[in-house]
């Protein structure tokens, strides 16, 4: 993750930031991958987890920059506040991939 912000609009509440996807263990190029991204603590403890699915095509080991990514902000979730005030250099993150479409057609479910 490179950077997180808080944003208001339209009387709604967002946490937006920036990841940046570094695929190394990919074996082709992908069409879409969906999985689990993982907010964690410093000692790798989740604290707040989100459903991603990056439709932007991902080549093996080239990095993809994929900006102004989010959710809802709900200040009633304490998950959600650990997330949104938590500083991004006392957090460490996790994404489990759950299924990839490859450019070609073939599928992976994890």
């Amino acid at each position: 993750m490179i950077n997180k912000r808080y944003l208001e609009a339209n009387y709604q509440e967002y946490v937006v930031f920036d990841v940046e996807w570094n695929p190394i263990n990919l074996k082709k190029p992908s069409r879409s991958i969906k999985g689990i991204l993982s907010f964690c603590d410093l000692f790798g403890e989740p604290k707040f987890r989100i459903t991603v699915t990056i439709n932007d095509p991902l080549k093996p080991g080239e990095a993809y920059l994929h900006k102004a990514m989010g959710f809802d902000y709900n200040k009633f979730n304490d998950q959600q506040i650990w997330a949104k005030e938590t500083d991004v250099k006392d957090m460490t993150f996790r994404f489990q991939v759950s299924n990839i479409l490859y450019a070609d057609g073939e599928r992976e479910d994890y």
